[in-house]
């Protein structure tokens, strides 16, 4: 007597399978929370990389000064600064080596200003600018700029601390930290950044690593 075949499974088999998705699923899951601040700080790194590098290419294109500022977030004067820190590139007209102001009310053009090229850029909100060229941005409205000259290098920056008096510039580092703990510690965190270098300003990111701070 042949014995009759039974195709399918059953459902002890079928419940296993379930559970054993469910199990891939939350370990993915939980996998890729914990890789969202590397993700997060990495694409943050990335855009300020295409920033300068685009600031670069105009001030060799357009043989005129170029340059990226950056703010730290409570930036009282722009909605767009409030709750993140942000940076916009700007045509230095006056070749003063810095980002001229006549108003006192930055990113918003008058004339007789610096222009800005293209929109304000905001770095993700939970990161933040760290470390500008070894000046630290710790209070509100903070910022560091740089300018591009003709040749693509990097000649001068400045600061908020000392608005009026640009220095020349030996070489630094643009640093972006994210200030989501990870793990569970409130003092470490992922930092990356983009390194920038005085003769052609050839640029780099510093791949994401994790800090104590």
């Amino acid at each position: 007597m042949l014995k009759k075949s039974t195709n399918g499974f059953t459902l002890i088999e079928m419940a296993v399978v379930f559970a054993i998705i469910a199990i891939a699923a939350s370990l993915a899951t939980v996998s890729m929370i914990r890789m969202m601040p590397r993700i997060k700080i990495r694409g943050d790194a990335w855009d300020v990389h295409q920033a300068l590098l685009s600031a670069k290419m105009q001030a060799v294109g357009e043989n005129t000064n170029i340059g990226v500022i950056f703010f730290h977030r409570g930036y009282k004067n722009d909605p767009r600064c409030l709750n993140a820190d942000c940076y916009v590139i700007f045509k230095d007209a006056d070749g003063d080596n810095k980002y001229t102001d006549t108003d006192g009310n930055f990113l918003k053009f008058t004339p007789g200003e610096d222009p800005l090229i293209g929109t304000v850029r905001r770095i993700n909100t939970n990161n933040t600018f760290w470390r500008v060229f070894g000046i630290y941005l710790s209070n509100p409205g903070d910022y560091v700029w740089l300018i591009f000259n003709s040749l693509g290098n990097v000649e001068w920056f400045g600061s908020s601390t000392n608005p009026n008096n640009p220095m020349p510039f030996s070489g630094g580092t643009i640093e972006i930290f994210t200030r989501n703990p990870i793990k569970g510690a409130s003092n470490l965190y992922y930092m990356s950044g983009v390194m920038v270098q005085p003769v052609g300003g050839n640029l780099s990111i510093i791949p994401p690593k994790l800090e104590h701070r």
